[in-house]
């Protein structure tokens, strides 16, 4: 069956090979991610949720102060939505919920750790400075 030819009104326009190749690896990396360019809110609040559970259980965050901030970041979605999505998604994604705890908490020990290096080093530095004495009231 021979191929139809289309039709068109003007003459077909040229395509560099820069440009061709650039939309060919735009593209392709589209298709491989496959993610929407926008997001419905729902599908952006279930991205969020490993986040907002990290919010409720370390942070002691209610619904209400999320729904706050939801809508300051442009979220609309109503407390209850909120809440409906958050009982319904959260055990799902439990392994993910979980997995963003232990990485807060370990991003926390680590400021502490370093937090607390950092005032024996300014410590011992000012002991030096010194020759050793620093008043209680400074440490």
């Amino acid at each position: 069956m021979p191929s139809k030819k289309i039709k068109t009104h003007r003459p077909l326009r040229r395509v560099s090979a820069a440009d061709s190749s650039v939309a060919r690896e735009v593209l392709k990396t589209l298709a491989t991610l496959g993610e929407p360019p926008e997001l419905t809110q729902r599908r952006l609040f279930i991205e969020l949720i490993p986040h907002i559970y990290v919010m409720r259980k370390r942070f002691g965050y209610t619904f209400k102060q999320i729904n706050k901030l939801c809508h300051e970041n442009g979220l609309k979605l109503s407390q209850s939505t909120i809440r409906v999505y958050y009982a319904h998604f959260v055990p799902q994604m439990k392994t993910e919920c979980e997995a963003a705890l232990v990485e807060i908490e370990q991003f926390t020990q680590k400021i502490t750790i370093l937090a607390a290096q950092r005032t024996l080093d300014s410590l011992e530095s000012r002991a030096q400075m010194t020759g050793g004495y620093i008043p209680l009231d400074q440490i």
